[in-house]
């Protein structure tokens, strides 16, 4: 079973302000910056090629 960890609070199995909870911590927060620069770079790459496809469309009618 997975345990969720808040990354507001500093828990874990070897109790709050541990090494471990806060390595923890420290890698869940990296993690979750990469997964948000990656969602907003899709975002970004999806609309400029709707954008693109609309355009061509435009011109060709």
């Amino acid at each position: 079973m997975r345990k969720n960890i808040r990354l507001s609070e500093k828990t874990g199995n070897a109790g709050a302000g541990s090494a471990e909870a806060d390595k923890t911590i420290t890698r869940l927060q990296r993690k979750e910056k990469i997964m948000t620069i990656a969602i907003y770079s899709l975002v970004i790459i999806t609309t400029i090629s709707i954008m693109l496809i609309i355009f061509i469309l435009l011109l060709k009618g």
